[in-house]
């Protein structure tokens, strides 16, 4: 049976201090403030930069021992480079610290830019290239930002976020 978290996108927003984080508490605790009231946070910076290793060293310790991160993937890849020609951007995402969330690190979101145009033989070629460059487990990637005017309608692409997802996760992993 699948395991369904709730959680949110990211922790370290100033609007946030004083309402959902209580007066007084240090920046630096805000992280694990949030995990201590939700099961999963999205790494939202990933998607702007490359972090450092320690960063991610620092939010696993930070969080529960059964709490997932679902990290980002770099808007690089997926709106500048529009998934083509990535092997070695990938290869720098995946070398920037992830596995030192260890068994923490969840799905990977690939957000696609709200003009990507579906062609199943790109985003399989990414998916492959995703799962070989530097990642030894496949990751549960998911799919933001398809919207349907990206289908041509063929009866061989997906029309429903259903589809799109059972289509692009078909060989992940359960998380």
């Amino acid at each position: 049976m699948a395991e369904i978290r709730i959680g949110i996108s990211g922790w370290r927003y100033a609007p946030w201090r004083g309402k959902f984080y209580p007066e007084g508490l240090r920046q630096k605790d805000e992280l694990a403030y949030a995990a201590s009231r939700f099961s999963s946070i999205e790494v939202n910076g990933t998607f702007y930069s490359l972090q450092r290793p320690e960063s991610f060293a620092a939010w696993h310790d930070a969080t529960p021992d059964d709490f997932v991160f679902a990290v980002k993937g770099a808007r690089y890849i997926t709106h500048m480079l529009k998934l083509k020609n990535v092997e070695r951007p990938l290869a720098n995402f995946f070398a920037q610290g992830l596995l030192a969330l260890k068994a923490k690190l969840g799905p990977v979101l690939w957000q696609l830019p709200p003009n990507f145009v579906f062609h199943p033989e790109k985003l399989a070629a990414f998916f492959q290239a995703s799962e070989t460059v530097g990642n030894p487990e496949p990751q549960a990637e998911k799919l933001e930002g398809l919207r349907k005017r990206a289908f041509s309608g063929s009866p061989t692409e997906p029309q429903t976020w259903e589809q799109v997802v059972s289509w692009t996760s078909g060989s992940s992993r359960d998380r």
